[in-house]
């Protein structure tokens, strides 16, 4: 059984703490100060196919990743932060976007009958990167919706 569906189901809510731990972030713990993810549902008008788009914040040392991609089920799954890896020696910053199962759901439960819907949704994200210092040269953001890597924006610090 997992644990986190049970937490779930008996009403505990679990904090992750350090989000880079859960997401295999690689990072030395003097440049990354937080990492901050959230998922909205895509609306009519969001491009899904499009490539992620990075900003990079300089006065509040952020670096902000937006985009959008498919994740199958509507009740079942969900858009997930993959890896979180900031690479000192090259001064980049490389992030990667999945989808995945949503947290909490009680499929494996024995005698309780949850299915998923059948269609096609897409989830809307925003991961934001704070540094404490260093600020990257280089973001690589890279979105896994069923493709190997369709999808892939890389942007320099001007």
């Amino acid at each position: 059984m997992r644990r986190r569906e049970l937490l779930v189901s008996t009403g505990v809510v679990v904090s992750a703490g350090c989000l880079g731990s859960f997401v295999g972030g690689r990072w030395s713990e003097g440049h990354v100060r937080g990492v901050d993810f959230s998922v909205q549902k895509s609306t009519a008008d969001t491009e899904v196919d499009a490539p992620p788009t990075v900003e990079f914040r300089p006065g509040s040392n952020r670096v902000v990743v937006t985009g959008a991609l498919w994740v199958g089920s509507s009740s079942c799954n969900e858009a997930k932060l993959d890896d979180v890896s900031y690479h000192e020696r090259d001064g980049r910053l490389d992030v990667s976007v999945t989808s995945g199962e949503k947290d909490g759901l009680l499929h494996d439960v024995p005698f309780l009958p949850v299915g998923c819907t059948a269609d096609m949704s897409a989830d809307a994200y925003e991961l934001v990167v704070t540094f404490r210092g260093s600020f990257p040269k280089t973001v690589v953001a890279v979105e896994r919706d069923g493709e190997p890597e369709r999808t892939k924006a890389t942007k320099p610090v001007d």
